[in-house]
């Protein structure tokens, strides 16, 4: 990473709050992710002197290993064997890693550096954002990558974290003291290493994604792993662990896709008339872009229409030629502001999508606060699932309603020469994909980096109007996938809750007894919205910000009652 580029980038989102407080249409902006990180040139511009030093000076939460998984029943589901436990076992063990420092080489101690920046998940999603600018999957697919590879990787630290302080494993450095590592010891247990785990789950799910570049990964996943012991921080046994647990979960979460629906063929049965999409101009592409993705299965929703809104404006009611025309007097008058805007949120084709954007957003709020490796992989599992969440919802909605795109109506009725600013995708109007990606991330990023709410709605507003602003979308179809994509993170915000309360009973803030019973409420929350049922899940919300009122201190109280709050608003708004 270019040192200017990272600075500009952590400059940028520490003054986000504050941008947020005077911001006007287009004043967030992102640098582009600049990293290289394709074969062949993996250690590239990186930063390999500053490594962010994660978790070095605090526990890195020693009960995660309780948090809630998506594949895995719980974290204890996968049981280790215990690390080596006798004085020859350990012995082999520490002449392996005094071998390999003895032989260390330049090019391993800027491997170890590279790897060991920041949380173990960072590079792999590095990784995997520059395999979509490369490969170029559409961004509901996009979407489908980025859950697997994130819930993969999560579930696997999850039981990784469990291991840890079950046995409570000192590391080589404890051990030996003659040992120099290359890097800081992470402050954890050693066993297993959380680094090897991530690689065995992100490698395994991005050869069965991007199939080409297979034995690539696999290299990548052996170097990242084998870049613990040569810096001398992990236990060759606690390596090769890491390494099959994270491979093991990645086996469960792909053994998921077989029956996901992503893969059902369309029947080419369409609608036709004056009044339904057609091909849009200038290439006229059809089949239209992944029209059964609406059926594909989504992790978090009971079932992928839940969600879908009621229809556009009717087909030649005075409301459908108004938001025609404003596109047409938009677009005609855009300001160089505006062009900004719609370009920097474009995300097309060789881009990294709009759910990629999304992750890259999340990148760097994870580096400006400095989040532990379990906290990064449990922000970027919910993000990957509210976006293939989003994802589906958003296309069940366009192909309920075949709406036409702007281009077409302006052409048809107002002006046959007029073009939209940037290029029409080959598909349905409404809702807007964009928005709803948006809406979903900026609403549970919000709730998991709550100093950055305001800067990240912001953020999503802008993103829905781009559309508007491109020409490519009417104000309806933004508003609408906006609201959907809300919806979407309040849910993943409330299943998320009851880890924060977890956290509270192992701090001893609440009882064990009282955390299950918020923890149960919160699931009866979840269930209800799946159900349809929003009027009782807000009723449970109710009740859980009651009781939570009722028994912890206010300091302890405020995080949770904020978050159930914003949650119960955007419940309220859909209902």
């Amino acid at each position: 990473m270019d040192d200017r580029d990272s600075s500009t980038r952590r400059e940028f989102l520490r003054n986000a709050a504050c941008a947020a407080a005077s911001m006007g249409a287009g004043a967030f902006v992102l640098p582009a992710l600049r990293r290289s990180t394709r074969p062949g040139a993996v250690h590239a511009g990186t930063a390999l002197g500053d490594p962010l030093l994660v978790g070095q000076r605090m526990s890195e939460e020693a009960y995660a290993g309780n948090w809630k998984t998506w594949v895995l029943r719980s974290g204890r589901e996968i049981h280790l064997p215990p690390p080596a436990s006798t004085r020859t076992q350990e012995a082999m063990e520490l002449a392996q890693l005094k071998r390999a420092q003895l032989e260390l080489t330049e090019e391993q101690i800027a491997a170890a550096r590279f790897w060991d920046a920041g949380p173990a998940t960072r590079r792999w999603t590095e990784i995997h954002l520059d395999m979509i600018k490369t490969h170029r999957p559409n961004p509901p697919r996009a979407s489908r990558g980025l859950a697997l590879a994130h819930i993969a990787m999560y579930d696997a630290l999850i039981a990784a974290w469990h291991a840890k302080y079950l046995y409570n494993h000192p590391g080589p450095g404890t051990v030996d003291s003659t040992l120099t590592p290359a890097v800081r010891p992470r402050d954890n247990p050693s066993y297993p290493s959380e680094h090897a785990v991530a690689a065995g789950a992100a490698s395994r799910v991005l050869k069965f994604l991007f199939p080409q570049q297979g034995e690539w990964f696999e290299a990548k996943a052996q170097e990242a792993a084998m870049s613990r012991l040569w810096a001398g921080v992990d236990w060759p046994g606690a390596v090769e662990r890491g390494l099959a647990l994270g491979r093991s979960v990645a086996d469960r979460v792909l053994a998921r896709t077989a029956t996901d629906g992503s893969d059902t063929m369309w029947d080419r049965k369409r609608p036709t008339g004056v009044c339904y999409w057609k091909p849009t101009p200038p290439a006229s592409v059809f089949p239209p872009l992944e029209p059964t993705w609406g059926r594909v299965r989504p992790w978090l929703l009971a079932h992928p229409d839940q969600l879908r809104p009621g229809p556009p404006p009717a087909c030649g009611a005075p409301e459908e030629r108004a938001q025609y025309l404003e596109v047409y007097r938009t677009v005609n008058g855009l300001t160089e502001e505006q062009k900004r805007i719609a370009l920097f949120w474009d995300d097309g084709p060789g881009t990294f999508t709009p759910p990629g954007h999304w992750f890259e957003i999340a990148l760097g709020l994870v580096e400006q606060y400095r989040l532990t490796t379990p906290r990064a992989a449990r922000i970027s599992a919910y993000l990957g699932v509210v976006e293939m969440a989003a994802g589906i919802c958003v296309w069940d909605a366009k192909y309920a309603y075949w709406s036409l795109r702007p281009v077409t109506y302006i052409q048809d009725y107002v002006d046959p020469s007029w073009t939209s600013f940037i290029p029409t995708p080959p598909f349905p109007g409404y809702v807007s994909g964009h928005s709803g990606f948006s809406g979903g991330a900026g609403e549970f990023l919000g709730y998991a980096i709550p100093q950055q709410r305001a800067a990240l709605r912001s953020m999503t507003a802008e993103a829905a109007l781009s559309r508007l602003y491109g020409g490519i979308h009417v104000r309806a179809d933004n508003e609408v996938g906006l609201a959907m994509g809300k919806m979407i993170g309040a849910l993943a915000s409330a299943r998320a809750l009851v880890d924060d309360v977890e956290d509270l009973v192992a701090r001893g803030a609440v009882h064990r007894r009282q955390g299950d019973a918020w923890g149960g409420t919160l699931d009866s929350a979840v269930r209800k919205v799946n159900q349809r049922n929003l009027k009782g899940a807000i009723g449970e919300l109710q009740t859980f910000v009651r009781e939570v009122s009722a028994v912890l201190r206010p300091v302890d109280a405020e995080p949770l009652l904020t978050a159930a709050r914003e949650v119960m608003a955007r419940f309220a708004e859909a209902s």
